[in-house]
């Protein structure tokens, strides 16, 4: 298994689409995401932040880091803030930007200096890898309010910020930590089918929830960023995530719908079906594919109907529709389907572009 992104070939993945009308769509999806409140320091704003950055990578947009530093510049807790896992990931999206704006000292233009990127992102890994709730096998715990449990989006909020800070400060205990938070995370939450739930309860040793399709779309999304921050080190650590995550693909192979999306709960046909699951796997897929991870051949047909599924749903303005609410863990698949998806979201919009992106990086390297 290679992955070092630098030696992977992009011409992996061929699916054919006009590279002009996908960076116009990529940019309306940006600029709609662009015109919408982003009111706190908290998780849809941090994954719209984060695929606005990806888009981006892209198109080369520079009001796009614009944004985004302008928005953390104004919005950056304090010092005395209470760090919690949903509130990692705009600090993930802002330094991020913030290198690509500024260069390897990190610097950015408004409030916040270079050094506080750097200070303030190693606080937050400082108290995810120490004082963080954590269950016995080392897990986060979600929420201090579910003080026994754990949720499958502390993957994508958590664990990948994590892998990004070992990188970037060359800390082998935030990379060692972010690994660890996958394979505790996956060890208790995913079932013979390879399907995930969303949640387990340590007090009641069992799983919670459903198996939730945005849920298990996190972990497809989050593996090959954590893969590429990890760069070639822990291999075999990762190798054994990567079985892992080879068991989802399979597990979603299966209960993909005809029409290329996923029912809000996985395995229950008479919920709906969603729009950023399927935005979330696509993008995993894609840049699993990129990177040496997963095999082109076996999930790229999967991959390009959820593409085809997200292009049918990108409004003429820019708006990515059927996109579920916040999802708490909850009791049954009837209380799932009840979660509206019938208003624009933060991280659908964010979901969306980080898809788009991939598959735009994958239709330029094989014109190359």
């Amino acid at each position: 298994m290679n992955t070092r992104p630098e030696q992977i070939s992009r011409n992996c993945f061929r699916m054919n689409y006009d590279t002009d009308a996908l960076r116009g769509k990529l940019l309306q999806v940006a600029r709609r995401t662009m015109s919408m409140p982003l009111p706190s320091w908290n998780w849809g704003e941090g994954v719209a932040l984060l695929g606005l950055y990806r888009a981006w990578e892209s198109l080369g947009d520079a009001e796009m880091l614009s944004f985004i530093l302008g928005w953390a510049g104004g919005m950056a807790p304090g010092d005395e803030a209470v760090i919690k896992v949903n509130s990692t990931i705009p600090a993930y999206a802002a330094a991020l930007a913030a290198a690509a704006a500024r260069g390897p000292d990190y610097a950015a233009a408004g409030p916040l200096s270079g050094e506080d990127y750097v200070l303030y992102t190693r606080r937050i890994a400082e108290f995810l890898c120490g004082s963080h709730a954590k269950l016995g096998n080392g897990a986060l715990m979600h929420t201090s309010q579910e003080r026994s449990q754990l949720w499958v989006d502390t993957l994508f909020m958590a664990a990948v910020f994590l892998s990004y800070a070992g990188c970037r400060d060359k800390t082998a205990g935030y990379s060692g930590e972010a690994v660890r938070q996958f394979s505790s995370h996956l060890e208790l939450l995913q079932t013979e089918s390879g399907l995930c739930y969303h949640g387990y309860d340590d007090m009641s040793k069992r799983l919670i929830g459903t198996q939730w399709a945005r849920g298990n779309a996190w972990i497809m999304a989050g593996f090959p960023d954590l893969a590429q921050w990890l760069g070639g080190s822990m291999t075999e650590e990762l190798e054994q995530i990567r079985a892992r995550v080879t068991r989802l693909a399979d597990g979603l192979m299966k209960v993909q719908d005809v029409s290329g999306s996923w029912h809000t709960v996985l395995d229950q046909p008479s919920t709906y079906l969603e729009t950023s699951s399927a935005a979330g796997i696509a993008y995993g897929l894609l840049k699993s594919f990129r990177l040496g991870l997963l095999d082109p051949s076996r999930y790229g047909q999967m991959a390009e109907k959820a593409l085809l599924w997200l292009l049918c749903q990108i409004g003429e303005d820019g708006t990515v529709q059927r996109v579920s609410a916040g999802t708490p863990v909850l009791i049954n698949y009837i209380v799932y389907n009840e979660i509206s998806e019938t208003r624009i979201q933060l991280w659908g919009q964010g979901l969306a572009m980080m898809a788009l992106s991939e598959w735009l990086l994958a239709l330029e390297g094989s014109e190359g």
